[in-house]
């Protein structure tokens, strides 16, 4: 054997190893937390390869937030009606001079990903995220690990995880990198049985259609989310032709034109009775290669039901608002991919659809996917969502469609303290397009106590007044939120229509009904709601609550959790009231205040006082106390505008004291000086 060859091929490369490996050793560098399954490191799952050194993966580094006290202690604010910051939502510029890494430390870390020999994808105005395409072997070099596929313990597939945990240079603000493992894949929360029969749908079987829930859950003509931006992520494309004939079974064909690249779109949709048409711009926003078109070559044996997910979303959404003024659907693809000899789905970065939502301007999103991370990773997107709610933005999850959640079902991202999660129901109209008449649960409506111990909210801190009612948790986080018709609902898909039952598309609904709400805001003069739970919350608990939800009974599939009289583990609050909603939500409305204040002396001893009630509602209640109005005469309610109370006595009255408003939205007697 020849001495050298054999030092060439034999012991050179770990000679080179060495020396790499010494090179990190001698560099400071932090090991990262949440990447690798204990049944990897315990050897308790299946080896199977190496990933191939040329496969492609696309990835996000999420990064550190800084000042985090400062920034829970104004979302408190930010959702707290006594506070002078009540919803002063913050801008992604402000956002980021104040919460994000430094714009040196955030460069930082794009250098560090350039020089590893990545390609930069994305990086957001907000900082808090850098997304990047490289190979397995590139990986490997710049976190010090090995990417390896193995044979998924409970599921008929194969996944790509790293074997340790990686490591980067201490000093990066890099707290976790999506998209390193793909053991739990987005599935969508779209049901093919359990459906019970309702009444009156006007769709086939009596399926309802897209207005026939506007009609029931809002009722009225005037708010068409005008104004309004709805966001929904998606993990496949979809068929525009499936969207329009989703949306024209009872009305005039609705049709669509393509708008500029992706391609984007302008759908063209009349509702039924009369109801106006309207042309809805639809914008596909592609992320880590998605695509538009559905991938129906895709060898993923669940892609038709990830397509129908995708035209139900748009349809639902665009069904409660058909004014909206934009539709964004954020494509993340879930295609299989081949590498070598292994299939499995190519793409788990979900950091990336979240932070580009946080980075534009939608005011309400929604998700109707879920997956399981690892317990270790559930809080990996929390910067993210905390960006969100402090910029007034609010994501609607479906509550998935298993029945009551446990350690075996997927119930990410609806169990996260900072979206809104939604549950289901079957709904029973007067007849077909007609009017809300009852309500009972879903009984696969998805539901219950965080199987993964997240806690209970503590900024905003919304869910301790629950008090374990229903079997509620005093400690942990409980789901849903909200809920609304998912039981039986009319879709095409890949060319055929059908009906189902989903929490799929109560969430959608959600978010379309969220965006008559701020569309009526802003003709108001109001901040739009944000995050809602704080506010729902507040309602559910007060006398008024049959005001603005339906209370839904009922229980879910193994009677678990039943719904009974307000809060439930299967249904949350229930379903709004549009009566109760419009003109005026249950926002927990601005500390009102007077301005333009002033008085007319009437005489030696009277004078009225006058002034301007801002930001109150009809039932405003006005009273004085203070110096120099011994008597007085008002009325106990006001519909706001201008006030005027006059006071009489032995004295001159004097422009001093204190005018108090108490609206009639659970806002406390507030005070206001003037």
């Amino acid at each position: 054997m020849n001495p050298v060859s054999f030092f060439t091929r034999r012991v050179m490369p770990f000679l080179i190893l060495a020396f790499a490996l010494t090179g990190w050793a001698q560099q400071p560098v932090q090991v990262l937390h949440g990447h690798v399954l204990p049944e990897i490191t315990n050897g308790q799952v299946q080896f199977v390869a190496h990933l191939p050194s040329t496969q492609k993966l696309y990835f996000s580094l999420v990064l550190s937030l800084r000042n985090e006290a400062e920034l829970h202690n104004l979302i408190q604010d930010l959702y707290d009606p006594s506070s002078p910051n009540y919803h002063q939502f913050l801008n992604t510029e402000q956002f980021a001079a104040r919460f994000s890494p430094t714009p040196e430390d955030y460069q930082a870390v794009v250098d560090f990903v350039r020089a590893k020999g990545f390609t930069v994808t994305s990086t957001p105005d907000h900082r808090l995220t850098v997304s990047a395409l490289g190979t397995a072997a590139q990986i490997e070099d710049a976190f010090n690990v090995t990417m390896n596929v193995y044979q998924h313990p409970t599921e008929n597939r194969l996944f790509f995880s790293p074997d340790r945990e990686p490591s980067l240079p201490a000093g990066l603000p890099v707290t976790y990198i999506s998209g390193l493992n793909n053991f739990s894949i987005p599935r969508p929360a779209l049901s093919r049985s359990n459906s019970v029969v309702n009444a009156a749908g006007s769709g086939p079987g009596n399926s309802f259609l897209p207005n026939d829930i506007r009609v029931a859950y809002y009722g009225g003509s005037s708010m068409t989310g005008s104004g309004q931006c709805i966001g929904l992520a998606e993990f496949e494309g979809y068929a525009i032709s499936d969207v329009a004939e989703t949306l024209s079974y009872d009305t005039s064909p609705a049709s669509y034109t393509s708008n500029g690249p992706n391609p984007n779109y302008i759908l063209t949709y009349t509702v039924p009775n009369g109801g106006g048409t309207f042309n809805v711009p639809i914008t596909n926003v592609l992320l880590n290669g998605g695509t538009v078109n559905e991938y129906v070559n895709d060898p993923n044996p669940y892609a038709p039901a990830y397509e129908a997910e995708v035209v139900l979303d748009i349809a639902q959404a665009i069904g409660m608002a058909p004014g909206v003024s934009q539709i964004r659907v954020y494509i993340v693809p879930d295609a299989w991919t081949t590498s070598g000899n292994y299939e499995f789905p190519s793409n788990s970065d979900d950091a990336a659809i979240f932070s580009q939502m946080a980075a534009d301007s939608c005011s309400q999103f929604s998700i109707s996917w879920n997956w399981r991370p690892e317990p270790q990773n559930l809080y990996s997107n929390d910067s993210i969502f905390e960006k969100m709610i402090a910029s007034g933005q609010d994501l609607f999850a479906a509550s998935g469609d298993y029945g009551a959640w446990s350690p075996s079902i997927f119930v990410y991202p609806e169990e996260d303290a900072y979206v809104t999660a939604v549950g289901g129901t079957v709904l029973t109209t007067s007849a077909p397009g007609g009017s809300w008449v009852s309500e009972t649960a879903w009984p696969s409506s998805g539901g219950g106590i965080s199987p993964d111990d997240v806690p209970l909210p503590s900024f905003p801190y919304y869910q301790s007044g629950l008090n374990g009612v229903n079997g509620a948790s005093t400690v942990y986080r409980n789901g849903p939120d909200v809920a609304a018709e998912g039981n039986s609902d009319y879709y095409c898909s890949l060319g055929s229509c059908s009906e189902t039952g989903g929490t799929s598309f109560a969430a959608p609904r959600w978010a379309g009904f969220m965006a008559l709400v701020n569309q009526q805001d802003v003709a108001n003069g109001q901040p739009t709601e944000g995050f809602i739970n704080p506010i729902i919350y507040s309602a559910g608990l007060s006398s008024s609550y049959s005001t603005y939800f339906h209370e839904v009974p009922g229980c879910d599939l193994k009677n678990v959790h039943c719904a009974t009289k307000g809060y439930s583990l299967v249904t949350g609050w229930g379903s709004p009231v549009g009566s109760g909603w419009f003109p005026y939500p249950p926002h927990l409305a601005q500390t009102p205040y007077v301005s333009n204040g002033g008085f007319t002396m009437n005489g030696y001893n009277s004078a009225t006082w006058w002034f301007t009630l801002q930001d109150a509602t009809p039932g405003a209640t006005i009273y004085y106390q203070g110096n120099g109005c011994e008597g007085y005469t008002n009325s106990s309610t006001y519909p706001g505008g201008t006030i005027y109370i006059t006071c009489t006595g032995s004295t001159t009255p004097s422009p001093s004291g204190t005018m108090y408003a108490n609206a009639p939205h659970y806002v406390p007697s507030a005070t206001s000086n003037w």
